[in-house]
């Protein structure tokens, strides 16, 4: 993979991050004075290059058995349902992997246009966007089975429950016992964004095993608790005892109608708007009959979703934690042990790289914080976000803060160019155009693109990139926008669908070409803000699953009527 194949092994080897390169090796010279580091930019800028480069510098061959590596997440045969530039299929891991992962020894992919299924704040099942795709290798995971599924996932993996309060909690899956309820969800074809998924797509044999319909019986217990009315203390005897852990839907229905809310106390009263959420919600409970520890030596893989920890998985779907590697348990777990190691050998210190740790939860950067406190003179952490500003101030206070540019073009090109006269290929300038465009400073994304290209041909030209990385040709999308604009509706729609077949887009795909090509038109500029605007609004609409072939066929529409309209005033 020439990502790996031509990563710098040498600080002085990185690509234009001069000062920052500059202000790293003057720590190296010392290394016991050096601090811990936050590193801040872009992707595909150097950021884990820069690190790994010191911690070989630092350690030499022996990097790794001195540098902690976090990760935990399902195998890659779970089943997932994933939206794609507006369109829904059922798919796994393993597939995901091929299309985002170029190589074997990649460890995350940035997808642009995917979602997954998660929950929202009102227990509402919807596709969020996943920012981050994460992998790595384990040597034992846990097959759990579960009334109407199964999932395999690693032992520090963590699946959601609800707690005798309504809240979604996560539990590790090495904690997991059997009779726990794990959270599931049934939904009608006609549920808002899911539209045509619904949970028979998952596995339609276990399906048939699968209860739905039933809530924790604790929740009702506690909500219950205090009560006098002697009609809803006889209904609960009746219906609720000590030994049953489910009590369905439609009796919590029953039981509710039978409260008054408004003299519930206020731990009652968050019970009970929890429960009204529940029971308006698709979610419910399922048992967990058996686990098992089996040997596995292979990839496993894992989500992160911004703002959200949850995404559905499984042969029917439970509801699993994404972002384990960022949470309270893995800080207070694996780095509090790691770190508390101490010293190896002649080394002055152990190493922590966290990748992504802009996305660690705010409670668990706080236990980091005392972590980093604790053992500043046996361990030494680099933080990698993209943005500096997603980290808490105290934790940026006892940093020394590092800023990644954006690769400048020169910089890029030359690199490509170099990676071309090794790999016997050239690299014309039309195709370079093409590649600055689609990866602007991301090197990483434009190396793994170059080499896409490089397998159609010996000489990568402007068609050839454009192939591998799903655009059309900007003078055909010009082609199109200049008919529309002149009021020749038919042929610009005919001019369309040409571009859609030859190219084979999707109407996300033409929308972003026709927002990028319509501010190079030649309008006055009150003209450009005006067609900026209408295109936002289609955008959204084909975000939102609006049907692609009228809401393009419109926007087309909308751009003739547009230039008509100013002709006549």
């Amino acid at each position: 993979m020439w990502v790996e194949k031509y990563r710098p092994k040498r600080l002085e080897d990185v690509i234009n991050q001069k000062e920052v390169v500059l202000r790293v090796k003057q720590f190296l010279r010392n290394p016991a004075t050096m601090p811990h580091l936050i590193f801040a930019g872009p992707p595909g800028t150097g950021k884990t290059t820069v690190a790994i480069c010191m911690a070989n510098e630092l350690f030499g061959n022996r990097w790794r058995e001195l540098t902690l590596e976090l990760n935990a997440s399902v195998t890659p045969d779970t089943p997932i349902t994933i939206r794609e530039n507006s369109v829904v299929k059922r798919t796994n891991f393993a597939e995901l992997a091929k299309e985002y992962f170029t190589g074997p020894n990649e460890r995350y992919a940035f997808p642009r246009d995917l979602e997954i299924l998660s929950l929202d704040k009102d227990y509402n099942v919807n596709f969020m966007r996943v920012s981050l795709i994460s992998r790595h290798k384990v040597k034992n995971i846990a097959k759990i089975k579960y009334e109407g599924g199964e999932i395999k996932a690693s032992l520090d993996h963590s699946v959601m429950v609800l707690n005798g309060s309504g809240d979604l909690i996560p539990i590790r899956v090495e904690d997991l016992k059997i009779g726990d309820l794990l959270v599931t969800f049934k939904t009608n074809s006609d549920c808002g964004d899911l539209r045509s998924v619904s949970i028979s797509q998952f596995k339609p044999k276990l399906f048939k095993e699968l209860k739905t319909g039933f809530l924790p019986a604790s929740l009702v217990v506690n909500l219950a608790k205090g009560l006098t009315s002697s009609e809803v203390k006889r209904f609960l005897e009746h219906r609720v005892d000590g030994k049953r852990k489910r009590i369905s839907k439609r009796l919590v229905e029953k039981f509710l109608q039978k409260i008054d809310a408004q003299r519930l106390g206020q731990e009652g009263k968050m019970v009970y708007d929890r429960l009204v959420k529940l029971l308006s919600s698709p979610c419910s409970v399922v048992l967990v009959k058996d686990i098992k520890i089996q040997n596995f030596d292979d990839y496993v893989y894992d989500v992160s979703i911004p703002g959200v920890e949850m995404f559905w998985g499984g042969a029917t779907p439970i509801l699993l934690h994404n972002s384990d590697e960022r949470g309270l348990p893995m800080v207070r777990g694996r780095v509090k042990t790691f770190a508390r190691l101490g010293t190896f050998g002649d080394f002055p210190f152990r190493l922590i790289i966290l990748d992504e740790c802009d996305q660690i939860t705010p409670d668990a950067q706080t236990a980091l914080r005392r972590i980093m406190e604790e053992n500043s003179k046996t361990c030494r952490f680099i933080l990698i976000c993209n943005y500096s500003s997603k980290i808490i101030e105290p934790i940026q206070s006892r940093c020394a803060i590092f800023r990644f540019l954006n690769l400048n073009k020169e910089d890029v090109a030359k690199y490509l160019r170099f990676i071309g006269e090794r790999e016997g290929f050239k690299l014309t300038d039309g195709g370079f155009e093409v590649l600055w465009e689609f990866c602007g400073g991301d090197l990483r994304r434009a190396i793994n693109t170059l080499q896409a290209s490089a397998v159609l041909s010996n000489v990568i030209t402007e068609e050839s990139v454009l192939k591998v990385v799903g655009r059309a040709n900007p003078r055909d999308v010009l082609s199109m926008l200049n008919l529309a604009l002149s009021g020749r509706f038919i042929e610009a729609r005919e001019k369309l669908y040409e571009i859609m077949v030859k190219y084979g887009l999707s109407g996300t795909d033409i929308i972003r070409q026709i927002h990028r090509e319509i501010l190079g038109i030649n309008l006055p500029e009150e003209e450009k803000m005006e067609l900026i605007n209408l295109i936002g609004e289609y955008d959204y609409r084909l975000t939102e699953g609006a049907n692609e072939d009228i809401q393009l066929s419109a926007l087309l529409a909308q751009l003739a009527l547009f230039k008509r309209r100013g002709s006549k005033e």
